[in-house]
């Protein structure tokens, strides 16, 4: 007979272009800060990926909500997620200029 051939259609079995999801609207890029900070990390320090996960999870309970809007202000300037409600609550709270909450 011959040789095996895959016939899936680009993308994959469910036929989706270039791998992205089908109707949700978002941009490619890391969902929140958060992913942002451990992709930082795991390019950072390659390895195991659990382990970078599981240092990474450590790191950022640990780090006080100063070092952490290192974070979300690079998460933010990114144009896709601009409009989005977490974006704006971020903001407001950059705004009240302190405080726990």
């Amino acid at each position: 007979m011959g040789k095996n051939k895959c016939v899936c259609p680009p993308g994959g079995k469910n036929g989706k272009k270039n791998g992205g999801s089908s109707s949700s609207g978002r941009g490619s890029g890391p969902g929140n800060p958060f992913i942002l900070y451990y992709l930082d990390n795991l390019k950072r320090c390659g390895g195991n990926y659990y382990r970078v996960a599981r240092r990474s999870g450590e790191k950022w309970r640990a780090m006080s909500q100063a070092e952490k809007d290192k974070w979300y202000s690079l998460f933010y300037s990114q144009p896709q997620h601009q409009n989005s409600r977490g974006y704006r609550r971020w903001k407001k709270r950059q705004n009240k200029g302190g405080g726990c909450c």
